[in-house]
C-alpha cells in the first residue's frame, strides 16, 4: 500500500481542501478512494473494510 507515500501525497489537514475516503464493497472486496482538490484520485482494493479504512 501507499503508507508514507500516501502521507505525504495527501497529508491529514483541516477545512475545504482536505482529503475525502470512500469506500465502497465491490463483490468480495473492499475498495478505497482517496480524492483531494488539485490531486489525482488514488485508489486500492482491501479483503476487508478495515485494512480500507487503515490504509486511507
Amino acid at each position: 500500500m501507499l503508507g508514507e507515500w500516501g502521507r505525504m501525497l495527501f497529508p491529514r489537514t483541516t477545512g475545504y481542501d482536505s482529503p475525502m475516503a470512500y469506500y465502497e464493497k465491490r463483490g468480495d472486496a473492499w475498495r478505497a478512494q482517496i480524492r483531494r482538490k488539485g490531486y489525482p484520485t488514488i485508489s486500492a482494493t482491501f479483503d476487508t473494510k478495515a485494512e480500507a479504512q487503515r490504509w486511507a
